[in-house]
């Protein structure tokens, strides 16, 4: 039986990089990641009583662009866990794209990041009786440096002083449950008498623009929901600042994938043809921003279309006549003369 190991693979503490370039003054320090943190696991791994993850990320390169979303199990509490998520993840975004590029063109940059989660879970029996609570608490800051590449979709503008701009939020949860139980031969019976769960998070930025806003809920119910209740509060100052990109969204994108044929010796009966990454003579979405509170996704729509396709004969480089015909519904095209 393990006591306290490390949270990470391999019951491993933390994740460390110290990375320097004299040629280019690139330089970042970065233990742990919002994604993989370091830390300690008190318990079972499998039934935990205690974690406590952490990471800290300072430089001027490597540093996110954006602060992580608030745990789960928070959002589920706060009503913010809607899956209607656009496209879904990136994974999916880029499967559904048909391509490899990276969504987040928000990429990595100069700044600082901390962040720290506890997570307490205790089940005690009582004889007859039994007790069930979690407890979350956790905080991530962002110190971020943004060049003219990024903008606030609220204001239209590079965010903070001079390009430096802080992000923060603070969450917390409890979960309790109280009830009945009985052990039989092979298996323990429960019934809950009472139970109830809060959370409030609160996230802010600064400056240029400046403001916070902040979202508590409380749940309870009753004899396994014969009676039940929720509450919920909101509060807001100030202007958020949600980042998107201010540049072109597809100029990271290769529409055309190949042209044919290739080469000298070819044969009079090969058709001049294209093929394409993306599906064309249809409509695409991709991902503009995604809302840090509620995670609702806008979305670019575009309708790529094959505006020319000229055949030129050499060496007069004059047209051929003829016209395009697209072969499959994915986008490959031949030119028939």
């Amino acid at each position: 039986f393990e006591v306290i190991v490390g949270a990470g693979d391999g019951n491993k503490l933390v994740d460390a990089n110290f990375h320097s370039e004299s040629a280019t003054d690139r330089w970042y320090f970065i233990m742990g990641r919002p994604e993989n943190p370091g830390g300690i696991i008190v318990g079972p791994r499998a039934s935990p009583i205690l974690t406590i993850e952490n990471y800290i990320m300072v430089g001027n390169d490597g540093i996110p662009a954006q602060m992580p979303d608030p745990p789960a199990e928070i959002m589920a509490v706060l009503g913010l866990n809607d899956g209607s998520r656009g496209l879904g993840t990136e994974e999916e975004t880029r499967s559904a794209l048909g391509g490899t590029r990276e969504v987040d063109a928000l990429a990595t940059g100069a700044g600082f990041a901390f962040g720290m989660k506890f997570d307490l879970n205790l089940d005690l029996s009582l004889a007859l009786l039994y007790v069930d609570f979690r407890m979350i608490l956790g905080l991530d800051m962002l110190l971020r440096e943004y060049d003219a590449s990024m903008m606030c979709e609220e204001t239209r503008a590079i965010p903070g002083d001079h390009g430096w701009f802080a992000q923060g939020q603070l969450y917390a949860g409890i979960w309790g449950e109280l009830g009945l139980q009985l052990d039989l031969l092979f298996v323990r019976f429960r019934a809950p008498i009472l139970s109830a769960s809060a959370a409030m998070l609160l996230q802010g930025n600064f400056p240029n623009p400046s403001g916070f806003r902040g979202r508590a809920a409380i749940h309870f119910s009753v004899f396994d929901g014969a009676i039940t209740g929720d509450a919920y509060l909101d509060v807001k100052d100030g202007s958020p600042c949600t980042l998107m990109s201010a540049g072109d969204p597809l100029a990271d994108f290769n529409f055309i994938q190949d042209l044919g044929p290739k080469g000298n010796n070819v044969s009079i009966f090969d058709l001049p043809t294209a093929s394409y990454n993306l599906p064309v003579q249809e409509v695409l979405e991709v991902p503009k921003l995604i809302d840090p509170n509620t995670g609702a996704v806008t979305m670019w729509r575009f309708h790529p279309y094959v505006s020319s396709f000229t055949l030129k004969e050499q060496p007069t480089n004059a047209d051929v006549l003829g016209h395009n015909r697209f072969a499959d519904e994915r986008g490959t095209s031949s030119y028939l003369s």
